[in-house]
């Protein structure tokens, strides 16, 4: 009797293994032709997870708008630093030259603090929480909200 369990077990953990590998490349493949076919080239894995696809995208691109905005010899900033006082969970920033100016450090932190939020949204699972870690990154998409349209070169 404890013999036949054995290989019972034994089975349902093989047909379980291979089960598990057959939904993931049928929802890989799935996925994959959605992706290629459909006319907005999003598939319904990515539409599922949208706040996660959107950082995914956007977050290389505003790390290459932070570095190449410290390389430009004429740097604008943010027309809303002039209307409030802005805080930022009293962390130093990460570049700091005596050619810039207060307001465009201002302006490279809440670059970082967009940055830090989409980070941690990209690596994180939903069930870990830290309050102030999610206050931050709350701060982080609020600030990205505010200044969307001041992204540009």
């Amino acid at each position: 009797m404890e013999n036949e369990q054995f290989y019972l077990d034994k089975f349902t953990r093989f047909k379980s293994f291979f089960w598990r590998r057959y939904i993931y490349f049928t929802c890989f493949c799935r996925r994959t032709f959605q992706t290629i076919f459909r006319k907005s080239h999003i598939s319904n894995y990515d539409l599922m997870d949208l706040h996660r696809y959107i950082a995914r995208r956007t977050l290389p691109k505003i790390i290459a708008y932070r570095d190449r905005y410290l390389e430009r010899e004429v740097r604008e900033i943010p027309h809303e630093w002039l209307l409030e006082d802005i805080v930022f969970h009293n962390k130093a920033c990460v570049y700091f030259d005596e050619e810039l100016s207060e307001e465009e450090i201002l302006w490279i932190t809440a670059m970082n603090e967009i940055i830090f939020a989409m980070q941690h949204l990209c690596k994180t699972a939903e069930y870990e929480y830290d309050l102030l870690v999610e206050e931050r990154v709350q701060k982080g998409f609020e600030l990205f909200g505010k200044f969307f349209t001041s992204l540009w070169y």
